[in-house]
């Protein structure tokens, strides 16, 4: 039995060490944030899915763990990491062929105690546009997305997602759609490490750092360059 903690993003991480308990031969049962339950649902192959909320009826679990501490009972290090895509899109709508190939997200959950780091102001996000020009917004109010099975439908027709530190980034790499994302280069994350450009968590990944003091220029500097090569 998993239970859920933390936010979206820590949810669909961790998501995948279902996988590995089904594979030792485990009947697992995993208990998600409702918004993520259509995806996970129909992703993990022989993995029971519920959300998590009102009166869920469980039985009597031999065993039970917090997502987050999957890591350590499963004795996982940063070599060991299972890192293959592990999410999948649903059937149906995808882009029209005329549409933009990059997926945009700049903001996370308000209430994260990080958030004034890591989602941009309203003249980086601007800036950020005029790189990148075209892009599809990745955010729900903007995409008309329900949940995370609607967001994925969109990512599965992209070529690139750029994304700050929020669940969209987690969402792309788990499906191993090629990301860049953009983390605070103070008060980073403890996933994305130091001094690393990519993960061990997502292979597909790239990471670009502000400065200590907020300023994203070198960070969107590298964009361009990336963007260009």
């Amino acid at each position: 039995m998993l239970f859920p903690e933390q936010g979206l993003g820590d949810n669909i991480q961790f998501a995948r060490f279902a996988l590995t308990l089904r594979d030792r031969g485990a009947q697992v049962l995993m208990l998600c944030r409702p918004p993520l339950r259509s995806l996970l649902q129909q992703s993990l192959d022989g993995v029971e899915v519920l959300a998590a909320e009102g009166q869920v009826e469980m039985g009597e679990p031999d065993y039970w763990a917090l997502f987050g501490s999957l890591p350590r009972w499963l004795g996982c290090t940063l070599e060991t990491i299972p890192n293959a895509p592990y999410l999948r899109a649903p059937a149906g709508a995808r882009l029209r062929d005329d549409a933009p190939r990059i997926g945009l997200a700049t903001k996370g959950n308000s209430m994260h105690q990080n958030d004034a780091r890591r989602s941009l102001r309203v003249s980086d996000v601007e800036r950020l546009k005029a790189i990148l020009d075209p892009t599809v917004s990745l955010h729900p109010e903007d995409s008309g997305a329900k949940d995370f099975a609607d967001t994925a439908a969109i990512v599965d027709g992209l070529d690139l997602v750029v994304s700050v530190d929020t669940s969209v980034a987690h969402l792309s790499e788990a499906m191993g759609k090629p990301a860049i994302v953009l983390i605070p280069g103070f008060a980073t994350d403890w996933r994305w490490m130091h001094g690393r450009e990519d993960s061990p968590w997502y292979p597909s990944l790239r990471l670009l750092r502000s400065g200590v003091d907020g300023d994203w220029s070198d960070a969107f500097a590298q964009l361009e360059t990336l963007l260009a090569s």
